[in-house]
């Protein structure tokens, strides 16, 4: 019988091209085009590294080995207890070395030693040299080994990746893949969207396994002993099933609870994690970390690891139901309050978990269901909070009274108490009832003070009948040989037929068109071809497999055509799934089809169309700064916006040549990466002219990184690498007519009244932006004036006018704050306490705003929402007024120079560092830094 994880006994399918061992992988690739399918013979394939193309696939007979490592023989005893051999020239990237272990030396250092299939321990210094472990002399290119090597095979990891690359929907099947020496949180499989990675068995690699990003999937394969984790990844619907995964996280050197142990997936949505057997990794069984929102844990065997068994930490929305943990939590991040937990929910909200079976039995340090808040600060969907989870029927037992459930924390414990949290239904076998924590609520006391102080549980039960949880786990953890042989638990039977969903890219077809069909199916499935499918009003050819649950083709309308109902569909019991279930029928919506001749007609001038787009999109922030983008047309920039986390329609409108196709360019053009933070931009939907078209569908691509043509995919919502979302908009998108408004400009000007409170000689200063866009900016003193500032605005449009305060401190007890107390618009003067007006605290994002007030005591932005009425036509003027000054204050340089005087007034700068880094000279090194110091336009600086 076969195994249900790792490689099967498969036969080559028809059409691949044999590599045999000792190819050239990659030269092989190279020649081969897009789409191409490889069988790997039985063998060893050494020091192999391959980079597919889009929509390849690799699958290996059984017995197929890609193996990292090269032999190493030769070695001279030096000494008694040393052995070493030179030549050794192969270094590793090396990353996150400080987030190795306590106890570890060159945790991050990829470069490993194995004897017969076992990594030894590296050691950083000569001296340490003991059996089981290896110094590398990099400076000498020499590994030192404190075992006699003769009799033994002894291999040196040196290649980093045994695939990597930017292709799209790849799949490799039935391989095993060892002894790779890839960096810190890359995989020995570094994939990217649309992978498959099915049947593999996955062992000894330095980091992960496997990783892979948008749309992948990793089923079915055996991961295990490798030395940081199992598997991770990050992106859109990703699909983690029947996989075993075992024993990871023991020997990289690298913390496990920074990143190790079995899985972890960060920055995801809809991830699926179903029907695994994680068990005896180093760390956490399965994880999820930073910003995962919509995560699905159920049917998961978690057994015997030794951080913890699930964990969802500083995430979002997720379902954990039906799974079976047994003996996790033996080793915790640290001792005593709630950690260890069997389910973990870690500053994370909106988390159900039911119908989960726990057993703590004989586990010391492990805990059942745990909740923890701590001060995690905020990520995508918000504040980091653990609140309004519900856990609920679920079995917990400890028949010796090993650990506690509950709740605790060391930040903001009230929110957490209060924070909508619910324990009900809830089964406890325990031989006590003083296994609850919740908040401060004592340990010891009974279950019913328990019960009575937190109203948690009011329909849970605590029984001492002992139910038997040895039929719980259907799997007893393999001890490993070369390879180990994994024992799975049994499936159950698959007997629902799958389905199929047929899309056309565009449903009015004229001549010349071919668009692009779909065949978007309910799962993976086998022996679908183009003869299953039926067609009216035109052929399909270029066939094509995108992964094992997709196919597309292109759809060629008939001539002399005109018909309102052509269709593509799929006959029923032409295709299967993988378990043998015939599939259903399937048909497309009927479409339009007109390719008969028509007389055309040609303008002496183009006709105008004016068009107008809109951009849904939403984002992340990093580094206090939102994602921003260019919409262009035909590489014309016509418009720009800056985009926060809620979504939105960003709408803009321009003359276009009507009658004509025209490509719309949503351009992501600041994308990085800031402490932790990563900033992207989603863009939801495009809409142009009342056509709305989705990122994925067929006429979308995504130019990475420069618009060169050079990086292209298919379009996605998730712009993760900056570049450039393409709309190959069709001309009838684009008809003639219509009258874009010109609106006259506005004369106008704006006044505000404002005083400030300095701080280590610094005074309160402020930007004036419109609509985001920079007007002037000033200085305030203690005394309340008037700021004016003039500008031209569109006239009879409405705009939101932002005082921006940026440079709040509190420097040696004094608090620098402005105090804005009256704007005036073009003559109508506003409050900061009127209802258009709002205080966003910190960055102008968006995210913590509130009603207006005149004390800005945190920074951040007024903004009033000023509608079309503050703005009537009339003459423009000349240029806005670039700064505004307190009285005496005549000029940039003047602002320095009195900021410098007062910064080096002794009453200011006592026992107060300077730092000569300045532009301008030596300031303060404190919170009272002027910014105006280092960003003044040079060319203003005159001699006084």
């Amino acid at each position: 019988m076969a195994n249900l994880y790792g490689p099967k006994t498969l036969t080559a399918p028809a059409g691949a091209i044999v590599i045999a061992p000792g190819a050239n992988i990659q030269s092989i690739v190279n020649g081969a085009p897009a789409g191409a399918t490889f069988w790997l013979q039985p063998g060893e394939y050494r020091l192999q590294s391959i980079t597919p193309k889009d929509n390849q696939t690799f699958i290996g007979a059984e017995g197929a080995v890609l193996n990292g490592s090269k032999l190493l023989t030769g070695f001279t005893q030096e000494s008694a207890g040393r052995w070493v051999i030179g030549g050794q020239t192969q270094q590793g990237e090396r990353r996150e070395t400080d987030k190795a272990s306590p106890d570890a030396m060159r945790g991050g250092y990829p470069d490993t030693v194995y004897v017969d299939d076992k990594p030894l321990t590296p050691v950083d210094a000569l001296s340490k040299l003991k059996a089981g472990t290896f110094y590398f002399d990099y400076n000498a290119d020499k590994i030192y080994i404190g075992d006699n090597p003769a009799g033994h095979k002894v291999e040196a990891g040196v290649t980093a990746h045994a695939f990597s690359g930017t292709a799209d929907n790849v799949t490799i099947k039935n391989l095993v893949i060892e002894k790779y020496a890839p960096p810190v949180q890359h995989g020995a499989i570094q994939g990217d969207v649309g992978w498959t990675i099915q049947d593999n068995e996955l062992r000894l690699n330095y980091a992960v396994g496997a990783t892979a990003q948008d749309g992948s999937k990793f089923i079915g394969n055996y991961v295990h002993d490798n030395g940081e984790m199992g598997l991770g990844g990050a992106g859109a619907k990703i699909l983690v099933e029947g996989n075993e995964v075992a024993r990871n996280g023991a020997w990289s050197g690298i913390d496990v609870f920074w990143e190790g142990g079995g899985t972890k997936f960060a920055y995801t949505t809809d991830l699926v994690v179903r029907g695994n057997y994680s068990h005896d990794n180093t760390g956490f069984g399965l994880w999820t970390d930073i910003d995962n929102v919509g995560a699905l844990y159920e049917n998961n065997v978690v057994v015997g690891n030794s951080g913890g068994g699930i964990t969802h930490e500083i995430s979002y929305d997720a379902v954990i139901r039906n799974n079976v943990l047994v003996g996790n939590g033996f080793k915790p991040q640290a001792e005593g309050w709630l950690w260890g937990g069997s389910i973990q929910i870690q500053n994370s909200q909106k988390v159900e978990a039911y119908g989960n079976k726990i057993d703590i039995t004989g586990v010391k340090g492990a805990n059942g269901i745990v909740m923890i808040q701590q001060d995690r600060g905020a990520g995508e969907f918000g504040t980091y909070t653990t609140t309004n989870n519900k856990i609920h029927d679920n079995i917990t037992v400890s028949k010796d009274g090993n650990g506690q459930s509950g709740g605790v924390a060391d930040h903001n414990e009230a929110g957490m108490l209060n924070g909508g949290n619910v324990w009900d239904n809830n089964t406890y076998y325990m031989p006590d009832g003083d296994r609850w924590r919740w908040g401060d609520f004592p340990e010891g006391d009974n279950w019913s003070a328990y019960m009575n102080a937190t109203t948690q549980d009011e329909h849970s039960t605590l029984s001492q009948a002992y139910p038997s949880t040895a039929g719980w786990t259907t799997v007893t953890p393999t001890s490993p040989t070369n390879p180990p042989a994994p024992t799975p638990p049994p499936a159950a039977a698959d007997t629902t037929p799958p389905t199929v969903k047929v899309t056309i890219a565009d449903t009015s077809v004229t001549k010349g068109e071919a668009p692009l069909v779909t065949f978007a199916f309910s799962e993976a499935v086998k022996d679908f071809a183009l003869a299953d499918t039926t067609v009216k009003g035109g052929t399909l050819s270029g066939f094509k497999t995108v992964d094992t649950s997709t196919y597309t083709a292109v759809f060629t309308p008939s001539s002399d055509t005109k018909i309102t109902d052509a269709n593509v569909a799929v006959k029923a019991g032409s295709y299967t799934d993988l378990a043998g279930n015939a599939g259903k029928a399937g048909a497309s919506a009927g479409f339009a089809v007109d390719t008969t001749t028509t007389t055309p007609t040609v303008p002496t001038t183009p006709t105008a169309s004016v068009t107008t787009i809109k951009v849904n999109a939403s984002g992340s922030a990093a580094g206090g700064v939102n994602a921003h983008f260019k919409l262009l047309v035909d590489g014309k920039a016509i418009g720009d916006a800056t985009v926060g986390t809620a979504a939105k329609d960003y709408s803009f409108t321009t003359n276009l040549t009507a009658g004509q196709p025209h490509k719309v360019q949503i351009q992501y053009d600041n994308d990085g990466f800031v402490n932790g933070q990563d900033r992207n931009l989603f863009v939801n939907k495009i809409t142009i002219n009342g056509t709305a078209h989705n990122p994925t569908d067929g006429i979308v691509t995504y130019d990475k990184g420069a618009l060169d043509g050079k990086d292209v995919v298919k379009g996605q919502s998730s712009m993760w690498w900056g570049g450039t979302l393409v709309v190959d908009a069709p001309a009838k998108e684009f008809p003639a007519g219509g009258t874009l408004a010109q609106s006259g400009p506005s004369t106008t000007t704006i006044t505000v009244n404002a005083s400030g409170a300095a701080a280590g000689g610094v005074n309160a200063h402020f930007n004036l932006l419109v609509d985001g866009q920079k007007v002037g900016e000033g200085v305030a003193g203690t005394a309340a004036k008037d700021y004016s500032f003039t500008t031209s605005l569109s006239a009879d449009q409405a705009h939101k006018v932002q005082i921006q305060y940026d440079n709040d401190a509190v420097v040696n007890g004094q608090d620098r704050s402005l105090f804005v107390n009256k704007v005036t618009i073009n003559g109508k003067a506003v409050l900061p306490t009127d209802g258009i007006v709002t205080y966003d605290k910190g960055a102008l994002d968006g995210k913590d705003v509130v009603k207006g007030q005149s004390s800005m005591w945190w920074g951040g932005t007024l903004v009033v929402d000023a509608d079309k009425s503050f703005f009537p036509s009339a003459t423009p003027v000349g240029e806005a007024a670039p700064l505004a000054l307190d009285a005496g204050m005549d000029s940039v340089w003047s602002h320095v120079a009195a900021q410098q005087a007062a910064a080096t007034a002794p009453a200011a700068v006592a026992d107060m560092p300077v730092a000569a880094n300045s532009l301008y000279g030596s300031v303060l090194a404190d919170a009272g830094y002027d910014p105006l110091l280092d960003h003044a336009d040079p060319s203003l600086l005159h001699a006084a």
